[in-house]
């Protein structure tokens, strides 16, 4: 499933603060619910497609996980399953604010998180993972 990220937006179809059933009417296969903690508010799993969907407690949608098999691009450039450099060199150009660790980067501004554990180890591996997230997503974390 390729789909654009959309900074402070969503992705693709997807907006946050959709609800669930505005999510699930979006998605061309069922959704599988489940609850990542204790007390947080249950997370849509679209496995097929590579794609988690996260609400918030009012049940609107707040984050977007995309894994394998999904081809998230921003700026039509693919983020996912690609080499750590190419895309903090992506972010960079977008955001020179952004926040890399030991597990990636992090980009407030754009709301979008990057996994790649041991890229500071090996910066060509390739991207394991991608979190989208609305602005002031990790405000009250």
């Amino acid at each position: 499933m390729q789909v654009e990220i959309l900074p402070n937006v969503g992705v693709g179809k997807l907006r946050f603060g959709m609800t669930a059933a505005e999510i699930r009417n979006l998605m061309p296969i069922q959704a599988r619910p489940f609850v990542k903690a204790p007390g947080a508010a249950p997370t849509d799993a679209f496995d097929d497609l590579g794609v988690h969907v996260l609400y918030r407690g009012d049940g609107r949608c707040e984050a977007i996980e995309l894994g394998a098999p999904s081809a998230p691009t921003l700026e039509g450039t693919a983020v996912l399953a690609v080499p750590f450099t190419s895309v903090e060199l992506l972010v960079k150009t977008l955001d020179s604010q952004l926040e890399i660790d030991e597990s990636g980067l992090t980009s407030y501004a754009l709301g979008l998180a990057i996994y790649c554990p041991g890229h500071d180890e090996n910066p060509n591996l390739l991207v394991e993972g991608v979190f989208v997230f609305e602005r002031g997503y990790y405000d009250a974390r």
